[in-house]
């Protein structure tokens, strides 16, 4: 019942629950679909929950930074004829900001999203303000302003690691690169950079 946009959100994650339902997803499959896709986990049991953080896993069931950081690159690149106009690198930045935050309150702003799209924020607009980009002072405005609304965040272990693995990956990333073999193509560089970023992130969050 009722009108506005997180009633409209509502209504259109229950019709692609029912949508999946229509097309033969078991329920378990649903619920992971739409705790993946939509932040929604109105289908996922207790058992599969717990099975999932018995196998130290359960943060597949979340939408991550790291989902938010795709739907970006995405808007970028379904957003590139914009170049050819006159400032069309700021209306494409401005427009992909745009979609990000409508999906920010359509999961609900949930912290790892909401981090992420302000970082995501902070980063262009000093893009689009002509400044130079920092990552660190992305880091630091960021967290800053999230723990201006909720200071108990500071305590928070999620808060902590996502602003810990972010900051190790930039970092210490560079450096172990110079430790790996030099990559002959590029293959060999993708996988040498996944390596990279997984060690960074790793070592700073231990």
């Amino acid at each position: 019942e009722g009108k506005g946009f997180y009633n409209w959100t509502a209504k259109s994650k229950e019709a692609v629950r029912n949508n999946l339902k229509q097309q033969g997803y078991t329920v378990e499959s649903r619920a992971i679909i739409s705790s993946m896709l939509l932040g929604d986990r109105t289908e996922l049991t207790n058992e599969l929950n717990q099975g999932y953080i018995a196998t130290g896993v359960v943060h597949i069931l979340s939408i991550s930074g790291l989902h938010v950081m795709m739907i970006f690159l995405i808007l970028q690149t379904t957003f590139q004829p914009l170049l050819k106009l006159k400032n069309g690198r700021k209306i494409r930045i401005i427009s992909s900001l745009i979609f990000i935050w409508i999906f920010a309150f359509y999961v609900e702003l949930q912290p790892p999203v909401f981090r992420s799209a302000l970082m995501i924020t902070i980063y262009y607009v000093s893009e689009l303000l002509n400044r130079p980009k920092n990552i660190y002072h992305t880091l630091s405005l960021s967290a800053f302003i999230i723990l201006v609304f909720q200071p108990n965040y500071l305590f928070d272990v999620g808060f902590q690691l996502s602003f810990l693995a972010v900051f190790g990956i930039f970092w210490l990333n560079q450096p172990i690169l110079q430790y790996l073999p030099k990559p002959k193509n590029a293959v060999q560089r993708f996988f040498f950079f996944v390596v990279s970023i997984s060690l960074a992130a790793q070592i700073t969050t231990l």
